[in-house]
């Protein structure tokens, strides 16, 4: 009751301190900022939801690069990494999706086009216009993946400019990177063309005990084909490709008893070789001038290829090969109407994703059977077929409230399919269905011209799905539902941004890892819980160089009612959920060309079970960043956890594993823009 209290003198405060301000200055900024976060362009200070925003030079400015790299900068925002690239839980307000369960409860849109799965998630992106995190759920106009919160990104589109740029990187632990992109009209105000690659490579920091070796080095490469064609005035068509690869070393997955957690002491070197490809076609065409009809086809490709030493040590105890494949296609349209104070988004979609599983089992062994086998082959195929309907509208009542409205209706198919093997004693085929119907409701009410507070009431899911890889008979688990209810605040002028928001979210049927036997976990519904939070968001312009920045987000999520047959884990706090995070600095830049960035970083404690018996410590990390940019020509100093602070995650996973922090890394970077 005092955490709500206070949220809420929290969120007065910085309303009267808008109202106090403004008063002084009636310029204002952020109602300039227009962005497609709901699927049509709108100005950010009228939407009501709370969203972190980041455009063209705030990517720059913060070296953002992938979804790890957003999540500092964005409160209640976190991915969760198993120590490897593929797999990552992103936790987004105390809510995140089980790792084997293949979901997400935060999605991903590049372009439009999601990530069906968790494999992929983390993935890397160059040559970005803007990013958009959506918190809250979203399933409204997202779906499934959107439970509680949406990253919405958008690449850069190619016009009549020609413009390019090439970045060149060192750094330490022999680190090298090479960016580069050209884009400008094939056919004057008709055609136009872009391409964009990348290339990263990093020596490891995990050493193998026997050979003396660092063999988590990192390598990607990235390439991007983008081409957009106006026929006519009215008519738009986009195609994108782009091709995303691996080669990556072993897995940072320590033994939660290595004395080192930087020193691997295993018979085995894994690697990674994911590879990942995404092809989308966008049409838009505009039937009158607050008319238009867009469609989005894509089909986005993941193949895992990557061998993994699972007891981390010397014993042939579970040794793994895994080669799967993820293919998700999507179809999506659209209609939009506008009128003098209405405007409304009326969509449908479908989707598929086939997944095929192949894992070999180069050694296992059972010290309760006493068994030891080599070189199984196991496999599981699945299906999921969905579609969707859903419906967005804005009503201005008057010139100062409006009424925001929202449903979806999903309904979805799941198969799956798996032959006996050795570590499972039957086949099994399952097929399970599920529909959801999704509601929103929200206002917003302009206090001024740059300041305004909305509220709103949402729902957001997640499908159930198939313990596939338990060794046990398959068993299945329903969806997940949260009813979700905010209030926020929403302040700007010439020199400042202000936003604030209060939150709290019911969480029925809560998927989570449950205990059938002593060695044996099943994702299972098996409890209820609530989230609760606050969160804050201020840019300050202290002079016409200085800016002064902070975001905080502090969160409780606490299980209600879950047992099992180890215990009782009521009122425990959910896994992989900080109860704070944030960012803090300062930047100058002045017209002389001199730049310079302070970051200070932050999480609070966090679980790794659901017994809170293993945690990680609240840490805090300071990134540094100064540099000379002229006009077409840039150059940076940077630092990345400049002071080396450590920071395992001791007891991940059940208490097996440690996940080691990464160490302090300093380099250079130079641009030159064309």
């Amino acid at each position: 009751m005092k955490k709500t209290r206070a949220a809420s003198y929290l969120l007065l405060c910085s309303m009267i301190l808008g109202e106090n301000i403004y008063a002084k200055e009636k310029t204002y900024k952020l109602d300039e900022v227009v962005i497609s976060a709901q699927k049509q362009e709108e100005k950010l200070s009228d939407i009501p939801l709370t969203i972190s925003y980041f455009d063209e030079i705030a990517i720059e400015d913060k070296d953002i690069k992938s979804v790890e790299d957003i999540s500092k900068f964005t409160p209640n925002f976190t991915l969760m990494s198993n120590g490897t690239r593929g797999a990552s839980t992103p936790s987004m307000r105390g809510v995140h999706a089980e790792v084997q369960s293949f979901q997400l409860s935060t999605g991903i849109y590049i372009d439009g086009v999601p990530s069906l799965s968790s494999v992929g998630f983390d993935t890397i992106f160059d040559d970005i216009e803007n990013i958009q995190v959506l918190k809250g759920p979203q399933s409204t106009l997202y779906g499934k993946n959107a439970e509680v919160g949406a990253i919405v990104i958008n690449t850069k589109q190619a016009s009549n400019e020609k413009e390019g740029y090439l970045t060149l990187g060192v750094g330490t632990d022999s680190k090298k990177e090479v960016r580069g992109k050209i884009s400008g009209a094939i056919i004057e105000d008709k055609l136009y063309g872009g391409i964009s690659i990348s290339h990263k490579e990093k020596d490891g920091f995990i050493t193998q005990k026997s050979s003396g070796k660092k063999i988590d080095n990192l390598e990607n490469d990235y390439y991007k084909l983008s081409v957009r064609a106006t026929p006519s005035d009215n008519f738009e068509i986009s195609l994108m490709s782009s091709y995303l690869k691996y080669n990556d070393g072993a897995s940072k997955l320590n033994s939660f008893s290595a004395t080192d957690s930087r020193v691997l002491d295993v018979d085995l070197i894994g690697h990674n070789r994911t590879k990942q490809q995404l092809n989308s076609i966008k049409m838009k065409y505009d039937l009158s001038e607050n008319t238009s009809i867009e469609s989005i086809t894509a089909i986005n490709k993941v193949n895992e290829n990557s061998v993994f030493d699972g007891d981390a040590s010397t014993y042939l105890f579970f040794h793994t090969h895994r080669t799967s494949k993820y293919k998700s296609f999507l179809q999506e349209f659209r209609l939009k109407q506008k009128f003098d104070n209405f405007r409304y988004l009326l969509g449908m979609d479908f989707n598929r994703l086939d997944s095929n599983n192949r894992t070999k089992v180069l050694s296992y062994y059972n010290p309760t059977y006493n068994i030891s086998i080599n070189n199984i082959s196991t496999k599981e195929d699945a299906k999921d077929n969905a579609k969707g309907i859903f419906f967005h509208s804005t009503y201005d009542i008057n010139h100062k409230w409006s009424l925001i409205t929202g449903f979806r209706y999903d309904k979805e198919e799941k198969k799956i399919n798996a032959p006996m093997n050795p570590l499972r004693p039957s086949s099994f085929y399952e097929k399970r269905e599920y529909s959801e119907f999704s509601p929103k409701i929200a206002v917003n009410y302009k206090i001024s011209d740059n300041n305004s507070i909305f509220a709103n009431i949402s729902k957001g899911y997640r499908p159930g799905g198939f313990n596939a890889f338990a060794n046990i008979q398959t068993t299945s688990y329903k969806e997940e539902k949260i009813i979700s209810y905010e209030i926020g605040n929403k302040f700007s002028t010439k020199d400042l941004q202000l936003n604030t928001s209060i939150y709290f979210m019911d969480i029925k049927d809560m998927q989570v890892q449950e205990s059938i036997s002593p060695s044996v976990l099943i994702i299972n519904n098996a409890a209820s819980a609530t989230s609760k939070g606050l969160e804050l968001d201020l840019n300050y312009r202290l002079t016409s160089n200085l800016d002064l920045f902070a975001s905080t987000g502090f969160n409780e999520t606490k299980f209600d009612k879950f047992s099992d047959i180890n215990g009782n884990y009521s009122n425990n706090y959910n896994p992989n959920a900080p109860k704070y995070t944030y960012n803090m600095g300062i930047q100058y830049r002045n017209n002389e060309g001199y730049f310079a960035r302070l970051d200070l970083n932050g999480q609070g404690k966090v679980y790794a079970d659901k017994q809170n018996q293993y945690s990680r410590k609240a840490f805090n990390t300071v990134d540094l960043k100064v540099g000379y940019e002229l006009e077409s020509f840039d150059i940076y100093l940077y630092g990345k956890n400049i002071f080396d602070k450590k920071y395992d995650f001791a007891g991940y996973y059940g208490g097996q594993y440690t996940i080691p922090s990464e160490p302090r890394e300093v380099g250079v970077k130079l641009t030159y823009r064309f």
